[in-house]
């Protein structure tokens, strides 16, 4: 019951706010029908790089294939392709023809700084054998933003069985058009800054310090409200607790006593600090 009820103070890991805006074109609205970039298997082997030793690459005698297996890790890259130009600023999307025939291969877009622009998960369907796994055609859109060289990267993905086997058809890149919405790059630093903090480790400390001002400035009638829900379920809800979902509603009587101590910190640091910067500038 007592771990029970210390999970539930235990915030989920949130999911980060890209820094860069989306891609703002339908993906069939490319400037120019015809690919700003494509290469052919055999192109993409001649120029691309395997990772691992132990990775594999080869073209089928057509040339029209590019036929990859992984080696056993989790998530190492297995195959890089060569530098591909692009415009700053600009819209652009990839399609990839893949048929995974075993396991899960994941395909990346990096920048010239190895952020990942873009990425998709392919895996095999486990009721098909190897020959009757489906062709897929991946898009990948992404804004080049501050980049005007990318990468596609051929990587594992926790694959079972290990060593994915993915057949690669020839690659295409379009250019959509101008990205629009850069303006949003400085509201999504901020926000992708303040989620960091978003922690059960700096979280549950400044509930604690929440609760402790209440108590100390006997806010009797705040603390009953705000106490209600937390002690009901761990004292109750921790005898029969079988999913997370039904714990939930601590979360939101956490943030409340959050807010207590942070308020608290802000009006602290404006007493002290705005009379001593104001004494300064009189004198």
């Amino acid at each position: 019951m007592t771990r029970r009820a210390a999970s539930m103070v235990r915030l989920e890991r949130l999911r980060l706010v890209s820094t860069e805006p989306p891609v703002s074109h339908a993906l069939n609205e490319a400037s120019n029908p015809q690919p700003s970039w494509a290469n052919t298997p055999a192109e993409l082997l001649a120029g691309g790089v395997v990772q691992t030793r132990d990775s594999r690459a080869g073209v089928s005698s057509d040339g029209q294939i590019l036929n990859l297996t992984g080696d056993d890790s989790k998530y190492g890259g297995q195959f890089l392709s060569a530098p591909i130009a692009v415009k700053q600023n600009t819209d652009y999307v990839f399609t990839v023809p893949i048929k995974v025939e075993t396991g899960r291969m994941r395909i990346s877009v990096k920048g010239s700084n190895g952020r990942v622009n873009a990425s998709a998960v392919v895996e095999s369907l486990e009721t098909k054998s190897p020959a009757e796994q489906p062709a897929n055609e991946v898009q990948l859109p992404f804004v080049a933003s501050n980049d005007d060289r990318v990468r596609l990267v051929f990587s594992n993905e926790a694959s079972i069985p290990p060593n994915p086997v993915a057949q690669v058809g020839p690659i295409k890149l379009f250019e959509l058009g101008p990205a629009r919405f850069l303006w949003t790059r400085y509201p999504r630093f901020l926000i992708h800054g303040l989620q960091k903090f978003f922690l059960t480790a700096v979280m549950l400390p400044l509930a604690i310090i929440g609760l402790v001002l209440l108590i100390i400035r006997r806010r009797w009638k705040a603390l009953p409200i705000l106490l209600v829900v937390p002690v009901y379920l761990f004292c109750v809800q921790s005898v029969v607790h079988t999913e997370y979902r039904y714990v939930l509603a601590v979360d939101y009587f956490l943030f409340a006593f959050v807010g207590v101590a942070v308020a608290w910190g802000w009006g602290w640091v404006k007493r002290t600090l705005v009379p001593f910067s104001f004494g300064r500038g009189l004198g």
